[in-house]
C-alpha cells in the first residue's frame, strides 16, 4: 500500500542486496505514491469472516511511517509501536486475519512478532493478551503484510491494542508502519525499548508526543474475523 524512503536515505531501495544504512530518525517518508485501500488480487477480503475493523482512509494518511522492529545487529535502535481498537459491547470477536500497512524497503521481512495488549485506563498499552511469535506474513505492494493467525484470537468487549514488530535486522532492511492524522480512540503510541533513539524509552507514550508531530495520530490496519 504504501511505500517508504528513510529519511534522505533512498539509495537503499535502490541496492536491497546491500545491508540497509543505519537509520537516521524511526519515522521514514514516503514518495509521492499514495497508499490505497485496495486488497491485493491474489488475497481474499476476508478468511472464513468479514472485515471487523479498519482504519485505512486514504484522505488520512500523512505520507509517513514509523519504525516497529527488533533489530538483532542494531538492538538499540529497536522501536515498537501501537494503536488501540474496541469490541462493542455485547460483541464477541474472533480474529483470524490482521493486516498492517507499511514498507520494507524492497526486502520481506523475515518474521514478525504479533501482540494483543489490554489498556492501562488512561490511553496506553498494558498487559499482554496474546502474543503470536515468528508469523510469515504475506508481503504485498511494497511492505504491506497479512497475517493470518494460527489460533482465531477471540476478544470479548473492550478496549485492545495492536503491536505489530517486525524481526529483522540491518542487513535485511527495516519496515515502517504507516501514520494516519485522524485518531479513532486513543492515540497510536510508541516504545523506543532499546533505547538507542532518546525518544519515549522508558514505556509507552502517544506517537505523536515521543515524534513531536500532533499530525501522527493512529497507524494504518485492518481485522478480519467474525463477531457474534
Amino acid at each position: 500500500m504504501t511505500r517508504f524512503f528513510a529519511l534522505a536515505l533512498a539509495p537503499w531501495l535502490a541496492a536491497p542486496a546491500q545491508a540497509a544504512p543505519t537509520p537516521l530518525s524511526p519515522v521514514a517518508r514516503a514518495p509521492a505514491e499514495a497508499p490505497t485501500e485496495a486488497v491485493p488480487p491474489d488475497e481474499p477480503l476476508a478468511v472464513d469472516g468479514k472485515v471487523l475493523y479498519k482504519q485505512l482512509r486514504f484522505e488520512e494518511w500523512v505520507g509517513v511511517g514509523v519504525l516497529s522492529a527488533t533489530l538483532s545487529d542494531l538492538p538499540a535502535l529497536s522501536n515498537s509501536a501501537a494503536d488501540d481498537f474496541s469490541v462493542p459491547e455485547g460483541r464477541e470477536w474472533t480474529i483470524r486475519r490482521i493486516v498492517a500497512d507499511g514498507q520494507d524497503g524492497g526486502v520481506t521481512v523475515p518474521s514478525f512478532t504479533v501482540y494483543i495488549l489490554n489498556d492501562q485506563g488512561w490511553g496506553i498499552p498494558a498487559w499482554e493478551v496474546a502474543r503470536y511469535d515468528g508469523l510469515v506474513g504475506r508481503r504485498s505492494l511494497g511492505g504491506t503484510y497479512s497475517f493470518d493467525l494460527p489460533t482465531p484470537l477471540k476478544l470479548g468487549p473492550g478496549r485492545y491494542w495492536l503491536n505489530v514488530l517486525a524481526n529483522t535486522a540491518q542487513s535485511r532492511g527495516f519496515w515502517y508502519w504507516s501514520i494516519n492524522s485522524v485518531r479513532r480512540g486513543e492515540p497510536a503510541a510508541m516504545w523506543n525499548f532499546g533505547g538507542g533513539w532518546g525518544l519515549c524509552t522508558d514505556t509507552w507514550h502517544p506517537l505523536a508526543t515521543c515524534l513531536s508531530d500532533d499530525s501522527y495520530q493512529d497507524l494504518r490496519f485492518k481485522l478480519v474475523g467474525r463477531e457474534r
